[in-house]
């Protein structure tokens, strides 16, 4: 209080001081006519009266429609305004010393040089106040301005968190949630993406703790991607844009203090956009920016991925992009497109080679299952355009990782291979096969893992028996690899067979029984399942 007071007093001797210089150094123009000057004095005092009043009255509609619309504290901020002071002393002075000179004019006025000079002060002042009547209005308007109003309670927080006053300064932290809450209410994405940064690098600069502000800056993060949703019915692209950016910097931020769970505030806020404003809306490109940011969070979290809590948020990852991709199929026409494109090849993609390159493999177990879900619905809904397309991605994994990790690569790439023979997608089924098997020939080792694990699996099965569809892959597999390596022309003629086979009576092709017999020893072992 003591700093506001001084900084008006300021103000009202630098207004004081300016007067007098006007008073000691304005020139003579006036003439000693004492009609002109009763007139022209009487015009200066009705003319900045008038001005005064009318433009006040507009300043006080413009403050209180601000007001109501953003925050009652304008109106306190408003009347500690510096320039109300400088104003008023122009005017005041002004209009007080003309009504004075009024008095003392008469018929003397050539010979009297103090009442010359006061008409010409008055003269002067009165082009110095329309001037300053200028500033006042520009300045007035400026601070009406919602951002520089923000600016205005930060610092007002700022003081109050020097000097550990926090319930004090929640109220002001309110304060900038509410204009935030108001603005986006308003399609004022600008105003409403500013107070969520404000309270944001509060918050993730550690300046105070308080659980209550936890709840403020979720609830901050809420109204924001509010905002995006009304961004996004009224196709602003710019304002879209806009708050994505700043929650990327945001998030970032987050990520370098390892603040997982605001981190997964954030995360669930994009998930209920994407479900409840995006998919189904045919907004396919706006989905495509958020899965995007969703991936990039994952992999930036990577680093830390030996803390239970990244690994927590690894899990939720890859269930947010499985349920991401239920609503896309039930809801979009063209969906089944962007799900092999963007779900599968690029976000599921990109998080599992991180997983597998980095010796993850005991985290893979843990989130497997929604991918494993997720290929199972698109196999069963989609075009074999697409499936190829994704096949043709997974090869290039296989062929990148030859040597190293390629384990955990073919055990996904099989699962999902007895997994379209299990849909009877024979047409899948024999592509899958014809696009690895001749790379890589499976051992016994391998069946006998997979098997071993057959109570996981059998989920994704709809909990039928699944050792059946794994050692019939293994067969088909391992035969056509055999066939597709003989260059004599039986293993050719066994090629074409197999190329017309149908899923009834594979097994009684001569191609699968020396698979079979390779395997006799595993097959005894398991015949009772």
């Amino acid at each position: 209080m003591k700093l506001k007071a001084l900084g008006r007093g300021k103000s009202l001797l630098s207004s004081i001081l300016i007067i007098a210089i006007v008073y000691i150094f304005c020139p003579e123009i006036f003439s000693n006519d004492p009609n002109t000057a009763r007139y022209l004095l009487n015009t200066i005092a009705t003319s900045l009266t008038t001005i005064f009043a009318i433009s006040i009255s507009v300043i006080m509609i413009a403050v209180q429609l601000t007001s109501a619309k953003l925050t009652h504290k304008i109106i306190e901020y408003f009347t500690k305004f510096k320039w109300n002071y400088i104003l008023l002393m122009f005017f005041f002075t002004t209009i007080i010393h003309t009504t004075f000179m009024l008095a003392l004019v008469n018929e003397g006025l050539g010979s009297n040089r103090f009442v010359r000079k006061g008409i010409n002060f008055d003269i002067f002042m009165f082009v110095i106040c329309l001037g300053v009547l200028i500033l006042y209005i520009y300045n007035v308007f400026e601070i009406l301005k919602p951002n520089n109003i923000l600016k205005i309670i930060l610092k007002e927080l700022e003081k109050l968190l020097q000097k550990d006053k926090i319930d004090e300064a929640l109220k002001y932290l309110d304060m900038i949630y509410d204009i935030s809450k108001k603005s986006s209410n308003k399609l004022d994405t600008t105003t409403s993406v500013e107070g969520l940064r404000l309270i944001s690098n509060l918050y993730i600069d550690n300046r105070f703790y308080d659980k209550r502000y936890e709840k403020i800056f979720e609830d901050s993060i809420n109204h924001l991607l509010s905002a995006t949703s009304i961004c996004i019915r009224a196709k602003d692209d710019e304002a879209f844009k806009a708050i994505i950016s700043n929650l990327q910097i945001i998030t970032n931020k987050l990520i370098e203090n390892r603040m997982y769970k605001d981190i997964e505030i954030i995360i669930d806020a994009y998930q209920h956009i994407l479900l409840y404003d995006l998919i189904g809306y045919h907004n396919l490109g706006y989905v495509k920016i958020i899965t995007d940011e969703i991936t990039n969070i994952y992999i930036k979290l990577f680093d830390n991925i030996e803390n239970h809590e990244v690994q927590q948020l690894f899990i939720k990852a890859f269930n947010i992009f499985h349920t991401i991709s239920k609503e896309i199929i039930d809801l979009e026409p063209t969906g089944l497109i962007f799900i092999c494109d963007e779900i599968l090849i690029n976000c599921f993609g990109k998080l599992i080679e991180i997983i597998i390159d980095n010796n993850k493999a005991d985290l893979l177990y843990w989130i497997i299952g929604d991918y494993y879900h997720t290929v199972k619905s698109f196999i069963e809904n989609s075009e074999m355009e697409n499936i190829t397309k994704y096949l043709e991605w997974f090869r290039k994994i296989l062929i990148t990782n030859q040597k190293d990790n390629v384990n955990e690569y073919l055990e996904i790439y099989f699962v999902i291979t007895a997994l379209s023979l299990y849909l009877k997608k024979q047409v899948v089924f024999v592509s899958m096969i014809r696009n690895i098997a001749r790379l890589y020939s499976l051992s016994k080792l391998f069946l006998k893992e997979i098997i071993d694990q057959r109570k996981f699996y059998r989920i994704f099965f709809d909990f039928t028996s699944t050792t059946k569809y794994f050692i019939n892959t293994y067969f088909i597999w391992n035969g056509y690899a055999k066939v597709k390596n003989l260059k004599n022309i039986k293993a050719k003629k066994n090629l074409n067979f197999f190329d017309n086979f149908t899923i009834d009576d594979f097994s009684t092709k001569r191609l699968f029984y020396e698979g079979k017999f390779r395997c006799k020893k595993i097959i005894k072992t398991y015949k009772k399942f």
